[in-house]
């Protein structure tokens, strides 16, 4: 049975927003209040915390905001890191913020989250991000460990284990 207590919350804080169809987790409260287009931060859904709050409550919003954060994921990372902050139109349509800095900190969160899922797309995004990671061997250790992520959500722990021996090595 659902969680009435969990599911007032969510409506409450109005923490989510259905754009074009699909769930997107908000900011901020801030952001709730914005007209189109909606700012969205894409590190921050974790797809594990939306399947233990799912699990936990039955409430459909969270699985509907785990496909809508893997689509919005899957069109922002396509080509590239998805960048800290983006926008969404009315149209669905998700762009890099420009008023915001490319793919920073924020976003090297994305592969290791999404490699921490169970969920098959999920780890096919963190794998695909592997060859967008700054490969500047002076690069930082959570980058380096990103990368371990993405490969071992492909299923290379050889490449996996190298990536985390240059993370440990950084101090």
């Amino acid at each position: 049975a659902e969680s009435p207590r969990m599911a007032s919350e969510m409506e409450r804080t109005q923490e989510t927003r259905v754009v074009h169809g699909r769930r997107l987790l908000l900011p901020g409260q801030w952001a709730a209040d914005r007209p189109s287009p909606v700012s969205v931060n894409p590190s921050y859904v974790s797809p594990v915390a939306t399947q233990m709050l799912w699990r936990a409550s039955k409430d459909r919003r969270w699985k509907e905001l785990e496909r809508g954060s893997r689509a919005l994921l899957g069109s922002l990372s396509s080509r590239r890191m998805p960048p800290d902050w983006a926008t969404v139109g009315d149209d669905g349509v998700a762009k890099p913020d420009p008023s915001k800095s490319s793919s920073g900190w924020d976003a090297i969160r994305v592969p290791l989250r999404q490699a921490e899922s169970c969920v098959a797309a999920d780890r096919r995004i963190a794998a695909s991000l592997v060859g967008h990671l700054d490969h500047d061997p002076a690069r930082s250790a959570v980058s380096w460990m990103a990368e371990a992520a993405g490969h071992a959500a492909a299923g290379d722990q050889e490449a996996a284990d190298k990536a985390m021996a240059r993370a440990t090595k950084i101090r």
